[in-house]
């Protein structure tokens, strides 16, 4: 805001713009602030394809607010928001607050692709591999029932996800040899 007032002050013209300053910025500041606390964006070429409805996660001092990309604006779409306000204001509606918003309009939510990378590999690590769910003490197959393929999948998926846990089959095996020498000798 310091910024543009400075900006303002050095080419601002009182007598050719009919009115005072503190009037002028006073009708300027609450535009400016609207555009830029909702946010300027502008994607790159690797994310262009993302729609209104995708979500991005914008971090602020380590806080990560999640917002999708049709609430934000585009630097294009931030001036014609703006254009669109200052239209019905006789205060800023002259080419000098028009050439003023295309200067200073410029985006302040910036990709960080390191960040970025390690919330998907964080993200990505958090997936599961087993498939269907099944609640503590929830009966899967009663002895004697036809096993679907459904059941197969998740019994399969709880086998795969002990053994994980477990070390396998591998694992039993060297233990159960470990035993038995420990035994024989």
């Amino acid at each position: 805001i310091q910024v543009i007032r400075a900006n303002v002050k050095s080419s601002f013209d009182e007598v050719e713009m009919n009115t005072s300053e503190t009037v002028y910025l006073g009708n300027l500041l609450p535009i400016i602030e609207k555009i830029y606390l909702t946010g300027i964006i502008n994607l790159e070429s690797e994310h262009e394809n993302f729609n209104k409805n995708s979500k991005i996660n914008i971090l602020t001092d380590n806080i990560s607010e999640e917002k999708t990309l049709g609430s934000l604006f585009t630097p294009k779409n931030a001036y014609k928001f703006a254009d669109s306000l200052i239209t019905f204001n006789a205060v800023l509606n002259n080419n000098f607050t028009r050439s003023f918003l295309q200067e200073i309009i410029s985006p302040n939510i910036f990709y960080n692709r390191s960040k970025t990378e390690n919330h998907l590999k964080f993200e990505l690590g958090n997936i599961s591999t087993t498939r269907g769910m099944v609640q503590e003490n929830e009966m899967i197959v009663s002895k004697g029932n036809i096993v679907d393929e459904q059941k197969f999948n998740v019994l399969e998926s709880l086998k795969t996800e002990f053994e994980t846990k477990t070390g396998g089959r591998e694992k039993y095996l060297k233990t159960w040899l470990g035993q038995f020498f420990i035994l024989i000798l």
